[in-house]
């Protein structure tokens, strides 16, 4: 009896181990399929612009009053020579001015004119109260991500996000434009500066992931 007993503890502790194995076995092919399926997807969506994937087609009619919704400030810049067209835009670029005091579009224009550029580098520059003013033509080439001013768009905000956090109207006016140049261009993705060059631009506290986001999710809801 004794003997059976042992016997019969013996062998549900090896199908209890048999189990175990199988289902670990399982669990590790259902997250390779997971993840091929992840692969895949991702490959096949990083050439995917967000108006193709969402099936945005937003008349030229629409995209204009979304613009004059914006209230795009224009500045009266004087170039320098250099500035080059034939920028196609896929992918929105995102910086910080890094300044602990308030700085002007005109201020960064000087600022890159002594750099020995051809002005502004950027293409829109949103200052602390949301304002947001216009900087190169959207199909010049910019000068604010060495190795990446190729057909994409430079957008700076005002202030230093190592410091402090980006504010609710600063928020509300890139959120805006990063829907209306989504829905304009092919834009294929939305990055910090920090993604294309070694530097930490727009800062930590700058809530990139939540901007992004947001900004997929108005272009989902038009």
């Amino acid at each position: 009896m004794e003997h059976t007993k042992i016997k019969n503890i013996n062998l549900s502790k090896r199908r209890k181990k048999i189990f175990r194995r199988r289902l670990i076995f399982l669990i590790s092919i259902i997250l390779i399929i997971c993840g091929s399926i992840f692969f895949v997807f991702s490959k096949m969506n990083r050439d995917e612009s967000y108006r193709d994937a969402y099936k945005k087609n937003i008349s030229s009619r629409e995209l204009e009053k979304m613009r004059q919704e914006l209230d795009i400030k224009e500045v009266d810049y004087k170039w320098g020579s250099g500035l080059k067209k034939g920028n196609s835009p896929k992918r929105l670029i995102i910086h910080h001015s890094a300044t602990d005091s308030p700085e002007t579009p005109e201020d960064i224009h000087k600022f890159h004119l002594d750099n020995g550029w051809s002005g502004i580098g950027y293409h829109f520059y949103i200052r602390e109260d949301g304002t947001i003013y216009k900087g190169r033509d959207e199909n010049v080439i910019g000068a604010h991500a060495k190795n990446a001013n190729y057909n994409t768009l430079g957008i700076c905000i005002e202030g230093n996000f190592e410091k402090e956090g980006l504010n609710e109207a600063q928020k509300s006016s890139l959120v805006k434009l990063g829907t209306y140049l989504s829905l304009k261009y092919p834009i294929k993705d939305i990055l910090p500066h920090r993604e294309v060059v070694d530097t930490l631009c727009p800062g930590t506290l700058f809530p990139m992931d939540n901007i992004k986001s947001s900004i997929i999710e108005e272009i989902k809801n038009m």
